[in-house]
């Protein structure tokens, strides 16, 4: 599962992540981080079985938790099927069918906006 991270200024120096892979075993695999003196932010997918303990030592912590549970949205009405997100997507989150059909693996998504930004009939937007 995905979990959008949000850290403060005050604990974005702490060391909470390796701590938190410490305490609660769990393997997260981080798809992207942007670290400023001011402000931290990571998508971090997370085993299904650890999501609770991971969730809620990252929330005593102090850091701002958010479920990421669709990360990229596709307006079926706008879409097309031209592919251009096929061809675009750094994560492969898009594939065509055999019936030459999008489909869409948000699992694999990392939130990089590239198939928003990208798409020429504005079809994306980004989840919460």
């Amino acid at each position: 599962m995905k979990l959008f991270l949000r850290f403060s200024p005050e604990i974005i120096k702490s060391p909470i992540i390796a701590d938190i892979i410490l305490e609660t075993g769990a393997k997260l695999n981080i798809n992207k981080a942007n670290i400023t003196p001011d402000i931290g932010e990571i998508i971090t997918d997370v085993p299904k079985d650890k999501v609770d303990d991971v969730m809620n030592a990252f929330k005593v912590r102090g850091v701002e938790v958010t479920v990421l549970e669709r990360p990229v949205i596709r307006d079926d009405e706008k879409c097309v099927n031209c592919g251009a997100c096929t061809s675009i997507c750094p994560a492969d989150v898009f594939e065509y069918e055999e019936d030459w059909s999008i489909s869409t693996k948000e699992e694999n998504c990392v939130r990089c906006g590239v198939c928003v930004s990208g798409c020429p009939l504005c079809a994306f937007s980004m989840g919460e």
